[in-house]
């Protein structure tokens, strides 16, 4: 139950309004940076992570890191729809539908797809960090009882040391 609760807490420490405003100034960061041709999120978080160290909160740091490598994915699928030249090598099926589709002048249902795609893909990794902390926690409680069967309910004070008294 205690795994749950720090799970609660991490969530209510992220949604903070300090938190939720650096995350939405990463993801415009990487997006202005992401836009620009040949530059993925990995060049875009390398050059802005001497900002993150300016921030001095590991958490706020973090999330500005994650806001800035979801916008630099979103930013590079500009340059490949727009210009057909991919950012990253996700952006390369982009560039060959996208590409077609401006040149057409549907450039901007292309653009709605991506901003789908992100909404999808935000919703997905919750739902994978959530299923993952379950497996963790039942794996955790499984190998337990599997590998130490005579430590259930014992606690480390529980431990005598008086084969080392001299």
């Amino acid at each position: 139950m205690g795994e749950l609760l720090s799970l609660m807490n991490g969530f209510a420490l992220a949604i903070t309004p300090t938190n939720l405003l650096f995350g939405l100034i990463g993801a415009v960061l990487g997006t202005a940076i992401g836009v620009l041709p040949g530059l993925g999120p990995a060049a875009t978080i390398s050059l802005l992570l001497p900002l993150s160290y300016a921030l001095g909160s590991p958490l706020i740091s973090i999330i500005m890191m994650a806001g800035i490598y979801y916008g630099a994915m979103y930013g590079g699928s500009t340059t490949s729809i727009l210009l057909n030249m991919p950012g990253e090598a996700a952006s390369v099926v982009t560039c060959i539908d996208g590409y077609k589709m401006a040149k057409t002048g549907r450039a901007g249902a292309w653009h709605c797809r991506d901003q789908f795609v992100y909404c999808r893909d935000c919703w997905h990794h919750w739902i994978i960090i959530h299923r993952a902390a379950c497996c963790a926690l039942c794996f955790a409680v499984w190998a337990g009882r599997i590998l130490f069967p005579h430590n259930i309910g014992s606690y480390p004070s529980d431990i005598s040391f008086r084969e080392f008294d001299h």
